[in-house]
């Protein structure tokens, strides 16, 4: 599958479900939300962070909450509305050219 093809299955969802127990970083976040998926994701590690005010957080050991986030994203068009329009502010918070300069600020730090 290209990144086209990837781009329209992701686009296609009506939300994301992660509820991982821990992500490194969040790059599958960031794509659903490129293609203005809203996203559940869980309340642990990176993953608040990555999906700030484009995404609902739920406890991952809890099969209920997962299930109450979901049915509350399908019955409330408001709210995934509100969802899909702060993803692409949300997006921009992590570009590959931020953290390239991050990493140089660092770089430079360490020479001194």
């Amino acid at each position: 599958m290209n990144v086209d093809e990837l781009s329209q299955v992701t686009g296609a969802a009506y939300a994301m479900v992660y509820p991982s127990y821990f992500e490194g970083f969040g790059i599958p976040i960031l794509e659903a939300l490129k293609c203005n998926v809203p996203a559940i994701v869980s309340n642990t590690s990176s993953m608040p962070e990555v999906a700030g005010d484009a995404g609902l957080l739920v406890n991952p050991e809890s099969v209920e909450d997962i299930a109450a986030k979901m049915e509350q994203l399908y019955k409330d068009e408001a709210l995934r509305a509100k969802l899909i329009a702060a993803a692409p502010a949300q997006v921009q918070k992590f570009t590959w050219d931020k953290a390239a300069d991050v990493l140089w600020q660092n770089i430079l730090k360490c020479l001194k």
